[in-house]
């Protein structure tokens, strides 16, 4: 009781004083201008867009330039080989770069890169593999139907348009038959979605990231030239609108299970060491590795610690080598369908242009016996 009316006279002496309640002062800190933003009072202002990451002092905004490259936009490509990036140079990232504490990429640097949204925004990564067949991981999809689902490709920005954005439309959606959401260790997280129509894949902006070698089984030895990207969470150290990227090593299979308890199978790949990397919202995204100059799509991000920073516990990506027999019999099976409804429509179309083509002549030849 004594400390319940202590607490009561000292909060009646500040109202009566017209003093505010102790405590600690407001930072005093500017994050916004080393990172090449203005500090502005008026959010309207902004041409660029604000970086709800980084502070300013006095409450105020940070504005940001649009997001742009530094480099000259280059001829265009006008091929459609596979893991090509045409629009940059690629550089070496350093280990420190990652998702999770961020390393901004830049526009047309990770071609194959897709934004899953819905009602809520972004919520899972793709990869495009043709020009209308997209790789993602099977959980990215569950409890989803297609008319909820929007797919970008060539986006760079989540909220700063450039021009070289395609809003696509899903024609139909697989997952793995044998997925089973909760099973340990996640087996079979990987799905397929096919777009209503062909994209252009000759652009610098829009590419497709190669297949693996069906051959392929193992691929502890790469370890230097694999690099993840997404929009996911960074837990607040960058902004997440901004696509991100990570420089990761592979880990062996054998090592990792060290870690994850015997969770790990052929079926996956390790990468990383826990400390960083991918986070929620990069799921279904890309693991590449630059092989010879093509960025050969060898995992597709699946789970990892919920912390996205707990070393020692390495992200777990779906190898897509594994599944290599299974994504050519479901685009094989589709192409076919396709291919056979061409046909029957071809071939029900020429029937009833010979029906009307006859119908027509008959009425002729009757008009002119009649005339």
């Amino acid at each position: 009781m004594r400390y319940s009316l202590t607490v009561c006279l000292i909060i009646l002496h500040l109202i009566t004083e017209g003093t505010s309640f102790p405590g600690p002062p407001l930072p005093d800190i500017d994050t916004c201008t080393p990172r090449g933003g203005t500090c502005v009072n008026d959010t309207s202002i902004c041409v660029g867009f604000t970086d709800t990451w980084a502070l300013c002092r006095n409450s105020w905004t940070c504005c940001k330039p649009a997001p742009s490259t530094t480099h000259p936009e280059p001829p265009q490509p006008d091929t459609d080989i596979c893991g090509k990036v045409t629009r940059i140079k690629i550089k070496h990232f350093l280990q420190t770069s990652r998702i999770v504490g961020g390393q901004f990429a830049e526009e047309g640097e990770w071609p194959w890169m897709v934004s899953l949204d819905d009602a809520d925004g972004h919520f899972c990564g793709g990869t495009l593999i043709s020009n209308q067949w997209i790789v993602t991981a099977a959980h990215c999809l569950e409890r989803k139907v297609i008319p909820e689902v929007n797919l970008t490709l060539g986006e760079h920005h989540k909220v700063v348009m450039t021009g070289n954005e395609e809003l696509v439309q899903i024609d139909t959606w697989i997952m793995h038959p044998d997925y089973i959401a909760n099973v340990p260790g996640i087996p079979y997280d990987i799905a397929l979605i096919r777009l209503v129509h062909p994209v252009d894949i000759s652009d610098h902006y829009i590419r497709t990231a190669c297949l693996p070698i069906s051959n392929l089984t193992n691929i502890d030895d790469i370890n230097s030239d694999c690099y993840i990207s997404g929009w996911g969470s960074t837990r607040g150290t960058a902004d997440r609108r901004h696509l991100q990227h990570l420089n990761v090593s592979i880990m062996s299979t054998a090592s990792c299970n060290k870690s994850w308890e015997g969770d790990i199978l052929d079926s996956h790949i390790c990468a990383g060491n826990g400390n960083t990397g991918s986070c929620q919202g990069d799921s279904g995204g890309p693991l590449v590795c630059n092989i010879s100059g093509q960025f050969v799509l060898y995992g597709v991000t699946s789970w990892g610690d919920r912390s996205c920073k707990a070393i020692g516990f390495p992200d777990i990506y779906t190898k897509v080598a594994s599944y290599l027999p299974w994504i050519e019999k479901v685009i094989e099976t589709h192409n076919d369908v396709e291919q056979n409804l061409g046909e029957i429509m071809g071939s029900f179309i020429r029937k009833i242009l010979d029906i009307i083509v006859d119908f027509l002549k008959k009425s002729v030849e009757s008009f002119t016996a009649n005339k």
